[in-house]
């Protein structure tokens, strides 16, 4: 496994803890051998990524850059890609969901690393492979259990 992560010293999140998470959701997912690099961003490097990329002008939380599919896809077949997320989105959609920045982290984390495994918002087992991953992490469910 490797994961390499780009933090601005002034960010409050730890480097080590970021990777040890990723490290425990590869594990789980079977994916050790995996290679998976996060960045953490302004609204504004996200802005302009997302247009960029999706051709939409605004900020939005996490991105991920898939390197499995495409001309690029065979270039090493445990580069599952590039994760790029804005902490000043993650912050305020922290407080609006009364979770704390780390939480807001993994969920986006989890989110980001699906997308790359090819689990879209339409995927049947998207919202199933996102709950056993906020497990694996050591969270408690935020959704209702009767659901």
């Amino acid at each position: 496994m490797q994961v390499w992560i780009n933090l601005k010293e002034k960010d409050r999140l730890k480097a080590d803890q970021i990777e040890e998470k990723m490290g425990k959701l590869l594990k789980a997912l079977n994916l050790a051998e995996a290679e998976v690099s996060i960045s953490f961003v302004s609204d504004e490097e996200i802005k302009e990524l997302n247009r960029q990329y999706r051709q939409k002008d605004a900020p939005t939380n996490v991105l991920s850059f898939c390197m499995q599919e495409g001309e690029d896809k065979d270039i090493n077949p445990h580069l599952l890609g590039d994760i790029v997320i804005s902490l000043e989105t993650a912050q305020r959609e922290a407080e609006a969901c009364d979770f704390s920045l780390e939480e807001m982290v993994d969920f986006y984390l989890i989110h980001g690393l699906l997308h790359l495994l090819g689990y879209h918002h339409d995927h049947p087992e998207h919202e199933a492979m996102m709950r056993r991953l906020w497990q694996v992490l050591g969270h408690s469910p935020y959704w209702d259990e009767a659901t």
